[in-house]
């Protein structure tokens, strides 16, 4: 709970009866109850806050006061439901805390209560909440879902013997092919990625990145009239409005874009 759900759950019905009512027309506790009926330690109680305001007293208090009873009642009503739902909120705070090891914001936390108010199944869960979050924290970005941060086991023949041992990044895996059936991968990415910012400008175009949204960086291309958005790492391509799906990835490496071919070919 922050310093300003704090502070509204100190505004208690009591405490505002005490400091709005009591000590601006200047009348005691004792003075209240008496010419109200409602007893002593039931005034005592509420201005402390371990009380509520019930109908009875609500309009005992809008007669002497001369206001509408309803003031009292939708006072209480309020605060109860605001207590009601900072206690739910820390609730979901600490579990999960405990659970995850995570301190939710406040965008994530009503994410969360949502999901718990509407119950809606699906087959990932809290998770599909609480993957974003946890990537968000370790600062990790995603192209696509379904991956796994396990190691995962291989299984490798090979009739002389040459074989991965260990544990490996999954990039290995291809170098390692690449070495077998000498694919000469390395040979083809100087074919088919090339340097986006050079090559766009070579044909007279004007590059710049937009990063809007974290993460999601995204090379926008403009020549005349023709507008050509090219999202980090994904095999798409925006034309004008008109997607278009690339054979290739467009390739962002934390520095710089590359871009393949048939990307290239579409600025005219």
């Amino acid at each position: 709970m922050n310093r300003e759900q704090s502070a509204m759950l100190r505004a208690t019905p009591g405490r505002i009866l005490q400091e709005e009512f009591l000590d601006g027309f200047h009348i005691s506790q004792a003075e209240l109850a008496k010419r109200t009926g409602i007893p002593r330690s039931a005034v005592n109680e509420i201005i402390h806050g371990k009380r509520s305001i019930s109908t009875e007293t609500a309009f005992a208090l809008g007669f002497f006061f001369n206001m509408d009873p309803h003031f009292w009642i939708n006072l209480q009503t309020q605060y109860d439901m605001r207590r009601v739902q900072f206690e739910k909120a820390a609730a979901i705070r600490a579990r999960v805390a405990d659970e995850y090891g995570l301190e939710l914001k406040d965008e994530e936390l009503a994410r969360v209560q949502t999901y718990f108010a509407n119950r809606e199944k699906d087959q990932f869960g809290l998770a599909s909440l609480i993957g974003p979050i946890l990537s968000r924290t370790a600062h990790l970005g995603w192209t696509t879902d379904g991956h796994t941060g396990e190691d995962v086991p291989l299984a490798i023949f090979h009739p002389h013997g040459y074989r991965l041992n260990g544990v490996v990044q999954n990039t290995a895996v291809a170098w390692y092919i690449d070495d077998i059936m000498n694919l000469k991968l390395r040979e083809w990415n100087q074919v088919l990625y090339l340097p986006a910012l050079a090559a766009f400008a070579a044909k007279g175009a004007v590059v710049a990145v937009e990063d809007s949204t974290p993460g999601n960086k995204v090379l926008v291309v403009r020549k005349g009239r023709q507008v050509l958005r090219l999202p980090a790492n994904k095999n798409e391509a925006d034309l004008d409005g008109r997607a278009i799906s690339l054979r290739s990835l467009v390739v962002y490496n934390g520095k710089a874009f590359f871009v393949p071919a048939e990307a290239l070919a579409l600025i005219k």
